[in-house]
């Protein structure tokens, strides 16, 4: 299936991180305390998400509701001001927010771009599309896409003569007609789903191959560096499945998601100090969901799984957002008919836990 048609408003559930450096030589220690925060009802649909340190909210981007949402760590709500960016809000419509630098990058569905400061204020425009046509060639779509560096990596197609290329490259951000094609793949069912399978980690970047048999790549920083196939992999969860239903549209999207929700697959990549963690899930026997993030170094041994822990949640479906301090995680229920989802609660986890790969005894008892 080659059709973005809706699917670019949910390129991403789970999030980009933002990095966390530890103290030299000082082990993290698993804080004592975990929690789980209650939502307003507002949320129907979470398409991305990331950390705003300066206003210490996250930024919750709500494709249906044609909002960004400020939430903060106790859950209250405030809506963003979207006057700082356009004059009607049927010019909004955003998809994806990511970090980059000491700001921010927002991505709307028609492919235009907005580059924030720290405190999410314009400081100026641009047009994915727009900016990367050359003579030859441009940006047709990204289904999913990071920062990393100076550079956006992304998984879509580029138009190159009137055909459509697809798999992953890499672009300048201050440059984006030069594109790098960096792995052709046009397997694309998996990556409609909206799930985070690029993230950045340093200057690198990384992306989760969703073949017959999945496996991760580097991308290593700046131009013209192959990439490169990790080693490491939980092998309970290399083989893929095919996608049983395929979405045509909001009105197949619960059907798709049901059959979702009995696949054993990995459905996010994330990285934060120095490390990779791979999201799992798999059917309980009991009913609910099985979430385990997977520990990896990347660099040692080309890629070592160094061990994993389970989240204290059955939830359907999760969105993941890490920061400094904690992660936060999303707690979606089944997809409902024209796409829209139960996001009642946020499960909030101290970063040092996950490090440590060790859950607090006060998160044990709260899976929900």
């Amino acid at each position: 299936m080659k059709n973005s048609g809706h699917v670019i408003f949910k390129s991403k559930l789970c999030i980009a991180l933002v990095a966390f450096c530890s103290a030299a030589g000082v082990s993290a220690q698993p804080a004592k305390n975990c929690s789980r925060i209650s939502l307003d009802t507002k949320l129907l649909w979470i398409s991305s998400a990331a950390w705003v340190d300066s206003l210490s909210k996250l930024a919750v981007v709500d494709p249906l509701e044609n909002a960004i949402f400020l939430i903060a760590p106790d859950g209250k709500f405030q809506t963003f001001n979207q006057t700082k960016l356009v004059k009607s809000p049927r010019e909004m419509v955003p998809a994806v927010v990511e970090s980059v630098g000491d700001g921010f990058l927002l991505q709307m569905v028609d492919q235009r771009l907005f580059w924030l400061d720290k405190g999410l204020n314009l400081v100026k425009a641009g047009n994915l599309a727009k900016d990367s046509t050359t003579t030859r060639s441009r940006i047709g779509s990204t289904y999913d896409w990071v920062t990393a560096g100076d550079f956006l990596v992304a998984f879509g197609s580029i138009k190159e003569n009137g055909h459509q290329r697809f798999g992953f490259y890499r672009t300048p951000l201050r440059a984006l007609s030069r594109v790098d094609f960096l792995f052709d793949f046009d397997n694309v069912d998996y990556y409609l789903l909206g799930h985070h399978y690029l993230t950045g980690l340093g200057r690198d970047a990384y992306f989760l191959l969703m073949d017959k048999e999945a496996s991760i790549y580097r991308v290593p920083a700046g131009e013209g560096g192959r990439v490169v196939r990790l080693k490491g992999f939980p092998k309970e969860y290399r083989l893929i499945p095919p996608i049983p239903t395929i979405s045509t549209g909001l009105a197949t999207d619960e059907l798709l998601f049901k059959g979702i929700e009995e696949l054993t697959i990995p459905v996010g990549l994330y990285g934060q100090d120095d490390f990779l963690y791979l999201l799992t899930r798999e059917p309980r026997k009991e009913g609910g969901t099985r979430w385990l993030l997977h520990q990896i170094n990347p660099n040692k041994d080309g890629g070592e799984v160094v061990g994993k822990v389970e989240l204290p949640t059955r939830a359907d479906h999760l969105t993941v957002v890490p920061s400094k301090a904690n992660w936060y995680i999303f707690e979606k229920g089944p997809v409902l008919s024209q796409s829209q989802q139960k996001i009642e609660s946020m499960l909030v986890i101290p970063t040092s836990s996950v490090r440590a790969l060790t859950v607090p005894k006060s998160c044990q008892g709260q899976a929900k």
